[in-house]
């Protein structure tokens, strides 16, 4: 079972891999084109990030699965706009 500490850790750990994230998009959006490195570290950065609350869901209860579900809401939205943007 999850508990409040490692959800709350993880949680925390989300916003912070979102804010670099969203740090990373906007340099992006004043120039042409994401660093190679910078953007595959973000995106790997995400794809932990989702895989950890993907995981932690599944012993979480019902608030916590509601805060984890929130939390990958947002990552797959910032993947899709770092994506976007990339194109």
């Amino acid at each position: 079972m999850a508990t409040r500490d490692s959800v709350d850790q993880l949680l925390h750990e989300v916003e912070a891999a979102l804010q670099s994230a969203e740090g990373m998009y906007m340099v992006h959006s004043k120039q042409s084109s994401w660093e190679d490195v910078s953007f595959q570290q973000t995106q790997q950065q995400l794809q932990e990030m989702s895989e950890k609350v993907a995981k932690m869901v599944t012993s979480a209860d019902d608030m916590q699965k509601e805060a984890l579900n929130r939390a990958q809401i947002r990552i797959e939205r910032m993947q899709q706009k770092m994506l976007i943007t990339d194109l």
